[in-house]
């Protein structure tokens, strides 16, 4: 993964482990999606930043949205993935 626990959770500024788990559920399923969109592999070494952040924010979404909210399309998702995204038309 682009991130590690510890990383998400500073993002999310948590200090417990309770939600350990499920933060990292959250950071599986925000890997695979900024993966997909992107459409680059993850397991070349190293992740660049502004993916790394991109995963961040996706997983700080799918954590603070566990009800089904939306997934952070805005500008600065954009602006981050863009660069990596393979159009196809």
């Amino acid at each position: 993964m682009p991130i590690t626990l510890a990383d998400a959770k500073r993002h999310l500024n948590i200090t417990t482990e309770d939600d350990d788990a499920l933060i990292t559920d959250k950071m599986e399923a925000a890997t695979a999606f900024v993966q997909q969109f992107v459409t680059l592999d993850f397991s070349a070494d190293p992740v660049p930043g502004a993916i790394r952040e991109a995963v961040r924010r996706v997983t700080a979404s799918l954590y603070e949205e566990r009800e089904g909210g939306a997934l952070p399309f805005d500008n600065g998702f954009l602006t981050l993935v863009g660069p990596w995204r393979k159009w196809v038309f």
